[in-house]
């Protein structure tokens, strides 16, 4: 059985957050060079996903088995969790 790309991850859970009708978008980070111009967008070590629930941000980073986050993703889950906040690391 072939293993699940991150991507397949991501749609898997993008998909289960729209049946059950949560707001939720797949948050993009990185930057692209445009008009000659380097341009970044997004946040670094932002969660791939981010959900809503009842007021309450939730981000949601997402490895395949045996990936591990970055230190700058970990200092955002940090972030995250003391303002309120939750994180969530998926790996399925």
């Amino acid at each position: 059985m072939a293993k699940l790309s991150e991507h397949d991850i991501q749609t898997q859970i993008l998909d289960w957050l729209k049946i059950k009708n949560i707001f939720s978008y797949r948050q993009n980070t990185g930057g692209a060079k445009l008009k000659g111009y380097y341009v970044k967008f997004g946040r670094p070590g932002a969660p791939d996903i981010v959900a809503v629930i009842k007021g309450r941000f939730i981000g949601i980073e997402v490895k395949r088995p045996g990936g591990r986050m970055s230190d700058v993703q970990a200092e955002f889950s940090w972030l995250l969790q003391e303002a309120g906040g939750l994180y969530v690391l998926a790996y399925s």
